[in-house]
C-alpha cells in the first residue's frame, strides 16, 4: 500500500502542481499582468518628442536658435556657465 507522501508526490507529477509549503512564495505577485506601459504612459513624452523630433521644420527652428545662441557667445551676451554666475565671484 502506498503511503500518503508517495501519493501526494505522484499527484503533484501527474497534474504539474508545485508542493504546498504553506510559505509566502511570490507566485501570486509574479502571475499578476504587469503594468509597465500604463506606468511609462502616465508621464509626459520627452520634450523633444514632443515639439517635433524627426520634422524637417523642427530642425530648421533648431538651428536657427543655435545660430542665434552662437551669435550671443561671440558678443558676450549669452548665459553663464552652470556655477559660474554672479554669486561664484563673491566667493
Amino acid at each position: 500500500m502506498a503511503s500518503v507522501q508517495q501519493i501526494a508526490d505522484l499527484s503533484r507529477k501527474i497534474f504539474q502542481r508545485l508542493p504546498q509549503r504553506h510559505t509566502a512564495s511570490g507566485n501570486k505577485v509574479i502571475s499578476k499582468q504587469l503594468k509597465g506601459d500604463k506606468v511609462a504612459s502616465w508621464f509626459q513624452k520627452p520634450l523633444l518628442v514632443r515639439l517635433g523630433g524627426d520634422d524637417p521644420n523642427f530642425a530648421i527652428l533648431n538651428q536657427e536658435r543655435l545660430g542665434r545662441l552662437d551669435q550671443m557667445k561671440r558678443r558676450g551676451k549669452s548665459i553663464p556657465k552652470k556655477g559660474a554666475g554672479k554669486r561664484s565671484g563673491k566667493k
